[in-house]
């Protein structure tokens, strides 16, 4: 499985990366702007889970709910 939070450091996005990391699921992370928008999104966090994008808080902390520990 490929984790990949893109954020920008907002609350939220420190949320979704300390419940990453209390999980023990490994990911990898993007602040880079310029990509986030090229995959077409204006908000974050924005978590990738394989092929699947979760947008915003809420529907990153569902996704969440059933991975890691």
């Amino acid at each position: 499985m490929k984790i990949k939070l893109y954020h920008n450091s907002c609350p939220m996005c420190m949320l979704i990366e300390r419940q990453l990391k209390e999980k023990h699921i490994q990911y990898e992370e993007t602040t880079d702007v310029n990509e986030i928008l090229k995959l077409g999104f204006e908000t974050v966090p924005v978590l990738q889970i394989d092929d699947k994008f979760y947008v915003g808080g809420n529907q990153c902390l569902n996704a969440l709910k059933d991975l890691g520990e």
